[in-house]
């Protein structure tokens, strides 16, 4: 058995904003797999609240609450957006 090491693609289809709160993201995998979704704010945006700054997000530190698996997967703390994707190249929406 050949284990899969290499990340799979993502396509951006489309974005847009919905109503003054909700953006709904359209994506595509060049693989099956689980697509994950989470808001950041905007380095130096002065209402940070449960969410990592962009710049704050990184993959080095599992401990951190802004690495970038644990905080885009989500806590019991806020929200989870997520998507199964089991077919390449199909169009799902978070």
């Amino acid at each position: 058995w050949v284990r899969d090491h290499t990340p799979p693609t993502i396509v951006l289809v489309r974005s847009e904003a919905i109503d003054h709160e909700t953006l709904q993201i359209v994506l595509q995998l060049n693989e099956p797999g689980t697509l994950w979704c989470n808001a950041a704010v905007e380095s130096g945006d002065a209402e940070i609240g449960i969410y990592c700054e962009a710049g704050q997000l990184q993959d080095t530190d599992p401990s951190n609450p802004c690495y970038f698996e644990t905080y885009i997967k989500g806590t019991a703390s806020h929200t989870v957006f997520h998507s199964e994707a089991h077919l390449a190249y199909m169009e799902y929406v978070i």
